[in-house]
C-alpha cells in the first residue's frame, strides 16, 4: 500500500512563484529557469517510476515516496522506499537520457547527450550512503534492524547504460525502470526470514510518517534575491497583470474587468512560498496592496489560517496541510500556464 504519496516538491512551486514575481528582465531569470527545468526533470522521472510500482503486490509492500528524514541533525532524502516484513528497498531515481557511463575509480558518471558531456556524482554511492543512514536512523529510533537493499533506477528506458570493465556493482544495482518488478522478485526470493511482525511493521510506518519532513529551501537566499525585488499585488487570471484590487472576498481587475474569487488566495500562496510561512496583517496589506487594516483582517479570518498572538501581535501561519498538498484552504491543485517568458503555477 502507498504509505506516503509523492507530492510536488516545494522547490518547484517556489521557483515557479519566483519567476512569476520577478520583473521580466531580471538578471537571475535564466538561472532560475534552468534550475526549474532540472527540478521538474527529476520529479517527472520519479513520477514515471511510480507507474511501475503499480505492478507490485500492494499487499506486500509499504511504499513511501519522496521521503526525507532527520538523522542526528542531518537530513537525508530517499526518492522511494519500499518496506516488507522481510526486507526494505531503497530506490534512487535518475531521469538521465542519452549514453550514461559509470566510471569506477573516481566514482563519477558521464552523460553524453546532444553532443554535450555532463558529469554527475555516482548514484550507486548515493544509494549506499542512504542505506547506511537509514540503518542508523532505525537504530536511533529503537526500531528493528531490517535488511536493506538498494537499486538505482534509470527512469528513461531509452538510456544507453555503460560501465567500466569489472564494475560489477553497477551491473547488479543499476537498472532501467522497466525491470523493477523483475528485480523486486529477486529480492523477495532472497529474503525469506521474517523480521517485522505486523505490530513492528506498523510501528516502523508510524515512526517514518511522523518524522518525514518536506524540504523548504530559501530560494531567495539561494539566488541572492532580496524581498524588495519580489513584485507585490494580485495577478489577474485572465490578462496576467498585477492590476487586481481586493474587495468583499473578490478581486477585480482594473485592466480587463475580470472578477476572481481565488486570485487573492493565490497571492497569499506566493507570499508563503517566497517570503515566509508566517504572515501579519500589515505584511498582507503591503503584499496585496490593500488600503485598509479591516480588509486584511476580514480576509485572513475568512480563509481560516491558523494564528498565534492577539490584536496587533497576531501572526498567521501557513497550514501544514497546505505545504503537503499545495493548497491554502481547499484541495485545489496547481496547474501551469504560460505567460510572457516564464511558466507560472496557478490554482484551478
Amino acid at each position: 500500500m502507498i504509505a506516503l504519496e509523492r507530492a510536488i516538491p516545494l522547490i518547484i512551486l517556489m521557483l515557479e512563484a519566483l519567476l512569476r514575481r520577478l520583473p521580466g528582465g531580471h538578471p537571475k531569470r535564466k538561472d532560475i529557469e534552468e534550475s526549474l527545468r532540472t527540478q521538474k526533470a527529476g520529479y517527472n522521472g520519479e513520477k514515471s517510476v511510480d507507474h511501475y510500482l503499480n505492478f507490485l503486490d500492494q499487499e506486500k509492500f509499504l511504499i513511501f515516496k519522496g521521503l526525507r528524514l532527520n538523522n542526528n541533525g542531518f537530513f537525508f532524502q530517499i526518492d522511494t522506499l519500499l518496506i516488507t516484513p522481510f526486507f526494505a528497498l531503497i530506490l534512487e531515481i535518475k531521469n538521465w537520457g542519452g549514453e550514461i557511463h559509470f566510471e569506477k575509480n573516481f566514482c563519477q558518471v558521464f552523460q553524453e547527450k546532444d553532443g554535450k558531456t555532463a558529469t554527475y556524482t555516482n548514484p550507486v554511492s548515493q544509494a549506499k550512503m542512504q542505506t547506511r543512514k537509514l540503518k542508523e536512523w532505525l537504530k536511533n529510533h529503537n526500531l528493528p534492524d531490517i535488511p536493506i537493499e538498494f537499486l538505482v533506477m534509470m527512469s528513461n528506458n531509452s538510456s544507453k547504460l555503460k560501465a567500466d570493465p569489472g564494475y560489477y556493482e553497477v551491473f547488479k544495482k543499476v537498472i532501467l525502470a522497466i525491470r523493477l518488478v523483475e528485480k523486486v522478485s529477486e529480492f523477495d526470493e532472497r529474503h525469506n526470514q521474517l523480521v517485522l511482525e505486523t505490530k513492528a511493521l506498523k510501528k516502523v510506518k508510524k515512526a517514518i510518517l511522523q518524522q518525514h519532513t518536506p524540504h523548504r529551501p530559501d530560494v531567495l537566499k539561494n539566488f541572492t534575491i532580496s524581498t524588495t525585488e519580489i513584485l507585490p499585488g494580485i495577478f489577474c487570471p485572465k490578462c496576467f497583470s498585477l492590476t487586481m484590487k481586493f474587495h468583499y472576498r473578490k478581486s477585480y481587475c482594473s485592466r480587463c474587468g475580470d472578477i476572481s474569487q481565488t486570485a487573492h488566495l493565490e497571492a497569499i500562496q506566493d507570499y508563503f512560498l517566497l517570503i515566509s510561512p508566517e504572515l501579519t496583517n500589515s505584511e498582507l496589506r503591503r503584499f496585496l496592496k490593500l488600503t485598509k487594516p479591516d480588509q486584511a483582517y476580514n480576509l485572513l479570518t475568512s480563509i481560516g489560517l491558523p494564528f498565534t498572538g492577539t490584536k496587533r501581535g497576531r501572526v498567521y501561519h501557513q497550514p501544514p496541510s497546505w505545504q503537503a498538498e499545495a493548497q491554502i484552504t481547499h484541495p485545489k491543485r496547481l496547474k501551469v500556464f504560460k505567460s510572457g517568458k516564464g511558466k507560472y503555477s496557478r490554482l484551478r
